[in-house]
């Protein structure tokens, strides 16, 4: 008879000591992940991807570059896809900053049809780390 009432007892307070205990211990929480923070973007806002351009006509180039960390420079540059080194428009800066803004124009004088591409790069530290928008289009003599 002892037995049985040790075995009840012993039943009963059991799961009670058991979510007491557990109760107490302390949550583990693990810190919240944070996004790295190295986001560079850049807006091409013309000229406009494979549109065609007229012999003549004004080709607005117009870039916005933004980032998070420091900049090093750009360079914007128009020319052949097929003949790459035959550049149309080029220019650059070195100056160190988060964000560029750029607006001009080249106009169209190519003496062919040809498939061009705008390219916008900026660089974060060094040429080898940088980073590229390219628009392609279509210059008509």
């Amino acid at each position: 008879m002892i037995m049985k009432k040790a075995f009840l007892l012993f039943s009963i307070i059991t799961p009670f000591l058991l979510s007491v205990l557990t109760s107490c211990e302390k949550e583990e929480t693990k810190p919240p992940v944070e996004t790295p923070k190295n986001s560079t973007t850049i807006t091409v806002i013309s000229p406009k991807g494979g549109k065609d351009y007229n012999n003549g006509d004004s080709i607005y180039v117009s870039v916005n570059i933004t980032s998070d960390t420091m900049l090093y420079g750009y360079r914007l540059t128009i020319r052949d896809r097929l003949y790459k080194n035959d550049i149309k428009f080029t220019t650059f800066s070195a100056a160190q900053a988060l964000s560029y803004s750029y607006s001009s124009y080249w106009v169209n004088n190519v003496l062919t049809h040809s498939d061009l591409e705008f390219i916008a790069t900026t660089y974060k530290g060094s040429l080898q780390d940088s980073i590229s928008k390219i628009v392609e289009f279509h210059a008509h003599m």
